[in-house]
């Protein structure tokens, strides 16, 4: 019996070492930088334990800008090379629309949302969301980002009359929630005045219990994630946001509006092969909808609100840089006010925030996988982590 029992431990380690090994030994002889097993191991403890854009930085500097590494147990190149990441999100963009792992939760929301969906439904997505970035619709789109921040300005100015110290973040952020909800629902949201509202709460609390290691689980383990004893995304708020998103499409619908935001665009592309009189919308359909208008405010507000905080700290920094955008601003919009073609006359302020978004950068890493086909040279299949 003990004998028995000795043989099965010892076929069980040496099991997960031939599993490891082989695992890992991937980018053995490939001809790049890579990570040994317990490179790896060290990777994932600092993940846990350190800031993630630090882990990432000091890797890049340690092996360069191309390096093999792993996503669990799936082998993975990171990418920081300027012309590779040119070719990856533009040339090539094609072959890099799959993900790495799967980020599904159960939740039909989150799961439906065009940066979590398989391949398939993504081109389906991506071709009903497309033109909601062309010339036309942010043309239309305008007036409703200056109506907003016409509002932001007035606030600013009383905030500034009190002599006091001014908390912009959440000036910032009130402002991007309100600037979103207008693009996305046409709705007049003002969250300064009315932070309370069920959206706005939503909103602001669809990741807050998922900070840290919970985090790095959902992106690079969901199956271990989806385990463990809590709740993501908030069921009570998805439902909400679902059941607004069907309100606003079935009293819009039903009154035949047509308004220039986000839901007008879905809906277009949900009726389009239907008599105008036969607006009734199935449930999947309001799921697939209300899905990617959430998608705006989870993926939209954080980011610009950040990008906003940062542009306005360098240029605090450097009065010199701020006269210029003010005074190249100023001369922009003398004639006709803020418009489409107005942005295009101010290419020192483009350069200032893309100079504030070099220096602190939104995002540490983003992950693509490669399918269908090579680049190359590299495995058809191969994930790459891009930095």
């Amino acid at each position: 019996m003990l004998q028995a029992t000795l043989a099965l431990v010892f076929l069980l380690i040496f099991l997960i070492f031939w599993v490891i090994r082989r695992t890992y030994s991937f980018w053995n002889g490939k001809g790049i930088p890579y990570l040994s097993f317990t490179d790896y191991v060290k990777l994932v403890y600092d993940n846990f334990t350190k800031p993630f854009h630090e882990v990432a930085l000091e890797n890049y500097r340690r092996r360069g800008r191309l390096y093999g590494s792993y996503e669990g147990f799936v082998p993975a190149l990171v990418v920081g090379d300027p012309l590779l990441l040119r070719d990856i999100y533009v040339k090539d963009f094609k072959s890099f629309s799959d993900r790495i792992v799967s980020n599904a939760t159960g939740n039909p929301l989150w799961d439906r949302m065009m940066l979590n969906s398989p391949e398939e439904e993504w081109k389906n997505t991506r071709t009903m969301m497309s033109p909601a970035f062309t010339t036309s619709r942010l043309k239309a789109m305008i007036p409703k980002i200056v109506a907003t921040s016409d509002e932001f300005c007035k606030r600013l100015l009383r905030e500034g009359e009190k002599k006091g110290a001014v908390e912009i973040s959440g000036m910032f952020e009130s402002f991007v929630m309100d600037t979103t909800a207008a693009l996305v629902y046409s709705l007049d949201l003002n969250t300064h005045k009315n932070p309370d509202h069920p959206l706005v709460k939503c909103c602001k609390g669809f990741f807050g219990n998922l900070g840290g290691w919970k985090m790095i689980l959902l992106f690079t383990m969901s199956r271990v994630f989806k385990l463990l004893p809590f709740e993501f995304p908030s069921k009570k708020g998805t439902e909400y946001v679902k059941e607004f998103t069907r309100h606003m499409a079935h009293q819009r619908c039903a009154s035949k509006e047509r308004l220039e935001d986000v839901l007008q665009l879905c809906l277009d592309t949900v009726m389009r092969e239907r008599s105008p009189d036969n607006f009734k919308i199935s449930e999947s359909e309001i799921e697939d909808i209300a899905a990617q208008c959430m998608l705006f405010f989870i993926a939209g507000s954080d980011t610009v609100t950040i990008a906003l905080i940062w542009a306005a700290y360098c240029l605090a920094l450097h009065p010199e840089c701020q006269e210029k955008v003010i005074e190249e601003i100023d001369n922009a919009v003398k004639q006709n006010g803020v418009t489409y073609e107005s942005l295009k006359e101010m290419p020192y302020l483009e350069a200032a925030i893309s100079e504030s978004l070099r220096l602190y950068t939104l995002d540490s890493l983003l992950n693509e996988k490669m399918h269908p086909g090579d680049f190359s040279g590299w495995y058809k299949g191969s994930p790459w982590n891009v930095h």
